[in-house]
């Protein structure tokens, strides 16, 4: 009876911490605003083997960010359609005209006992940053 007890408890504990699951699509802007609403403390890295070297980094992104940056960088990426997942298979953002099985982004819910990146900064903060860095190192860093 007592084992039964603390495995029922564990299995609850389990389901209880893991993020509510998200299925949707629609353009990739709508997914990255649903992923701040259903998950306040989340975090975004971009798949580089997707989408290519990113020179503000990869990693620690939020998904507000993240439209700024591609409305920079690559506007066409914000009304693609997209898939959104947060399941206990997959967590990603997949951009249906690259592939349905490599994330483009990979989704950190932020959920307590979840090793989340460390959030870089906003948009603004990263550039200042990389140019610097460039200002550092008395020449252009390689992605500029």
């Amino acid at each position: 009876m007592l084992h039964r007890g603390i495995r029922d408890y564990l299995e609850w504990t389990a389901l209880s911490s893991y993020p509510p699951s998200l299925r949707l699509t629609e353009t990739l802007r709508i997914c990255l605003l649903a992923i701040t609403h259903r998950y306040p403390k989340h975090s975004l890295d971009i798949n580089e083997a997707v989408l290519g070297p990113q020179g503000l980094g990869a990693e620690g992104w939020r998904a507000a960010d993240l439209i700024e940056l591609l409305q920079e960088i690559a506007p066409q990426l914000l009304p693609a359609m997209a898939h959104l997942e947060v399941t206990t298979q997959r967590r990603g953002i997949y951009l249906l005209e690259y592939s349905e099985e490599i994330a483009a982004f990979w989704v950190h819910c932020g959920q307590e006992g979840e090793k989340v990146p460390v959030y870089r900064g906003n948009l603004a903060v990263k550039q200042v940053q990389r140019a610097g860095a460039a200002h550092n190192y008395g020449h252009e860093l390689p992605w500029q």
